[in-house]
């Protein structure tokens, strides 16, 4: 096994929860970040081989995203996880109200008020990804635990039993996200990182399934694919 370190970037209240998972899997860091950018300062050396984030990166003109919706067939009872990514028109709109129409107009659909609270973070992520050199892929967690797992989660995250049995899955897997209780975010957002982690593991080291098979890109070159 090659000498790798990849990192999960998961959004939280604060602003993103980091996992950092070192070298032969022998040691896992997380931290809160306040700015994704502010990664760069941690990865000076360009050390990461691969970095999986929880947030739409390609996006699409108009209508919906292959990968939204083969994501949502594999997830079974948790396909509602997954949200629609909104087209790159809505996203530059500045209320609700009007992404949902600009939305509709494009044949997206209208724009959930959970959509709408993720604009703010697919902008930051968004001009962050065309700026890092870092090798950058979208993950989402319920598809990464339902490949960790081997199926769809039984429980909601928001559940004990969905906190145990994903916490359960990591440390089977030599990652153990209980150094998250010394931070602010959320047990679940935590864990989502530690997955990401996980995924970005698996595409560095080539092992990784991709939703949809084949890379399709957005108008401005960028990825729409999740990968777990």
């Amino acid at each position: 096994m090659r000498m790798t370190t990849v990192a999960g970037l998961d959004g939280c209240r604060g602003g993103w929860v980091l996992a950092l998972v070192e070298p032969r899997r022998q040691g896992l860091r997380l931290r809160e970040l306040r700015v994704i950018g502010s990664l760069a300062e941690l990865d000076r050396a360009g050390r990461l081989a691969c970095i999986g984030i929880d947030i739409p990166i390609g996006l699409p003109e108009r209508g919906t995203r292959d990968a939204d919706r083969l994501a949502r067939a594999a997830l079974g009872d948790r396909r509602n996880s997954v949200f629609l990514t909104p087209t790159r028109p809505a996203l530059a709109e500045p209320t609700r109200a009007a992404a949902d129409i600009v939305n509709r107009a494009n044949d997206a659909g209208g724009v959930s008020a959970q959509s709408f609270g993720l604009f703010a973070k697919i902008r930051e992520a968004d001009a962050w990804v065309r700026t890092t050199s870092n090798r950058v892929v979208e993950v989402h967690p319920e598809v990464s635990f339902t490949q960790l797992l081997g199926h769809p989660a039984r429980s909601s995250k928001k559940t004990t039993a969905g906190l145990f049995e994903r916490m359960e899955a990591l440390q089977a897997a030599g990652l153990d996200p209980l150094p998250a209780r010394k931070l602010e975010c959320t047990p679940d957002d935590a864990m989502d990182a530690v997955v990401a982690a996980w995924s970005s593991w698996r595409v560095a080291e080539g092992a990784a399934v991709p939703f949809p098979p084949e890379q399709l890109l957005d108008a401005t070159g960028l990825p729409m694919q999740i990968l777990a």
